[in-house]
């Protein structure tokens, strides 16, 4: 079971860097993953705004089809700067019960939003301790 949230992890990160165009790529091979993944979500220097966006639309298209990780989606508006939009989707994270959202209190992609009195409210609504 852990095995197969791991690939659908990688498999999703590996989407929000390199775009759907090459997920068949990876599906054949995650060990394609590097750390490039974090410029794309994240406002960090080197990461391009158009691209996020652009991978951001592909997702929502994506979402209409198939199960797609709400926290991720929440991770690339959080990453654009629009908190109101990523924390719609953290609350639709949680009721989908969606895995990737019990990391959020850990994971340094959610810095902008920590001060929000909306994140203090989630992870104690998730029971995060």
């Amino acid at each position: 079971m852990i095995r197969v949230i791991l690939k659908a992890f990688l498999l999703m990160t590996f989407i929000l860097a390199f775009g759907l165009s090459r997920v068949s790529h990876a599906q054949q091979s995650t060990t394609a993953l590097t750390g490039e993944w974090v410029g794309v979500t994240s406002p960090y220097p080197g990461s391009k705004r158009d691209e996020k966006q652009k991978n951001l639309d592909a997702l929502l298209q994506l979402w209409k089809e198939r199960y797609v990780s709400p926290t991720m989606i929440a991770l690339i508006y959080s990453a654009l700067g629009n908190s109101d939009k990523a924390f719609e989707w953290l609350d639709t994270a949680d009721k989908a019960h969606d895995l990737n959202i019990v990391r959020i209190k850990e994971d340094f992609r959610f810095n902008s939003l920590r001060s929000d009195p909306r994140f203090t409210a989630l992870v104690r609504r998730i029971g995060i301790p």
